[in-house]
C-alpha cells in the first residue's frame, strides 16, 4: 500500500492560528528546527509556535499564528555569468574551509 505524506495548513476565518499537519519529511524537519529555534533564541515568539503533537509515524501537528502562514512564488534570480562565476568561488572556498576545519578537528 502506498503511503500517503503530505502537509495540511487548516484556518478558520477569525482564528488567531493555524493548525499545520505535517507527514513530509522536509516540512516536519523545517518545522522541527523552527520550533528549537524559537526556543533558543527567540522566547518571546516561541510562546506563539506550539508542538501539539509529534505522532508515532513521525508526522507533526502545530498551531502556529496565521500571520506566519504566506503562499509565495519562488525567487529567481536573473545573475550573469560572471556573478555565477563568482557564486560558485565562494562557494569552493567555503566548502574548502570546512573541510579544513573537519579534518583539523578530527585529528585533534
Amino acid at each position: 500500500m502506498l503511503e500517503v505524506r503530505e502537509t495540511v495548513i487548516e484556518h478558520c476565518e477569525g482564528d488567531k492560528y493555524a493548525a499545520i499537519t505535517a507527514a513530509e519529511p522536509s516540512m516536519v524537519n523545517r518545522l522541527k528546527k523552527l520550533s528549537r529555534n524559537l526556543s533558543r533564541d527567540r522566547a518571546e515568539i516561541s510562546a506563539q509556535f506550539e508542538v501539539i503533537a509529534e505522532n508515532e509515524d513521525g508526522s507533526l501537528f502545530v498551531h502556529v499564528p496565521w500571520s506566519w502562514v504566506r503562499i509565495a512564488p519562488p525567487r529567481t534570480l536573473n545573475l550573469t555569468e560572471e556573478q555565477k562565476e563568482e557564486r560558485r568561488r565562494r562557494l569552493m572556498a567555503l566548502k574548502s574551509s570546512q573541510d579544513s576545519q573537519v579534518t583539523s578537528t578530527e585529528t585533534e
